[in-house]
């Protein structure tokens, strides 16, 4: 019984000391959108990366572009001028800029050729 005791402190103690140590080897581990799925941690949560490529399909909820279709509603649209533009200008052969902040789309610039700059 004494030995139990002394075990579970032990084991208790080694616990505390490693979650103070590597507070990151328990943080929040969250998905990123698209087919293949990579795990990220939640530090990485506000930095912004772009897809670049041509709108290959449309549907009413999403676009698709390099293979990876991309809901876009709520996300401000704007053409190579910077000017608001409509979801009727997200046509296939465009080019186009996703950007992401983390996981989440957070605005698209349509070009009119598909030459993208």
């Amino acid at each position: 019984m004494e030995l139990t005791r002394k075990a579970v402190f032990v084991l208790a103690c080694m616990a505390a000391i490693l979650s103070f140590a590597f507070p990151n080897a328990y943080a929040r581990i969250r998905r990123n959108a698209g087919p293949a799925r990579t795990y990220q941690y939640q530090e990485d949560r506000d930095r912004v990366t772009m897809v670049v490529g041509a709108i290959e399909d449309v549907t009413p909820q999403a676009v698709r572009v390099n293979g990876n279709y991309y809901m876009f509603a709520g996300v401000p649209i704007h053409d190579e001028q910077g000017r608001p533009i409509g979801t009727n200008h997200l046509i296939r052969g465009r080019g186009v800029k996703l950007f992401f902040r983390g996981p989440v789309l957070s605005g698209i610039i349509v070009y009119e050729h598909l030459g993208v700059q």
